[in-house]
């Protein structure tokens, strides 16, 4: 069964589902082990989304970033999306993705996002992301803080090299 989480705001919206990201993350690594099937993770970060709220506002940006969840949810073929309001990016729980489909997974949604308009204070504009992604193979002992923690140091990583950056690791 897919799952599909609601953007998880500040600004009132109500949310049917307030997992944590860890507590989703932590359930598909404990079935990926039980499985023993690879876990990827996928941070996925507007670029240039500081411009964004810094012109137009924070609503601006939280629009920009629903608009993207909702793209993102209705195009990757995965369980989990979430984000939260106090993370820029989306998480992206790819179960069952090698780092290969991951990989893949992750340039389809880069090309998706930067072929399409998004709008924000009544203007269309181009968007790119910048990824991060890491995977967990079975029986590597990784915890979910590790693999969180080296798709967020990816993601960096690729900022810092420019926008529309996707940047892997297996482990």
């Amino acid at each position: 069964m897919r799952q599909r989480l609601t953007p998880l705001l500040d600004h009132g919206v109500e949310c049917p589902f307030e997992m944590a990201v860890t507590e989703i993350v932590d359930q598909a690594l404990d079935r990926a082990e039980r499985d023993e099937t690879p876990l990827s993770v996928i941070l996925c970060d507007i670029d240039h989304l500081v411009a964004v709220n810094l012109v137009h506002g924070r609503e601006a940006g939280d629009s920009l970033l629903l608009q993207l969840f909702v793209r993102v949810c209705e195009f990757v073929p995965v369980e989990d999306v979430i984000w939260e309001s106090n993370r820029t990016d989306l998480v992206i729980v790819a179960r069952q993705h090698s780092l290969a489909e991951a990989y893949g997974l992750a340039q389809k949604i880069q090309h998706m996002v930067s072929e399409q308009m998004f709008w924000v204070a009544q203007k269309s504009i181009m968007v790119t992301v910048t990824l991060g992604l890491a995977t967990h193979i079975p029986g590597s002992g990784r915890t979910t803080a590790e693999l969180m923690a080296t798709a967020e140091e990816l993601l960096v990583d690729g900022k810092a090299r420019g926008p529309n950056t996707l940047w892997p690791i297996v482990n």
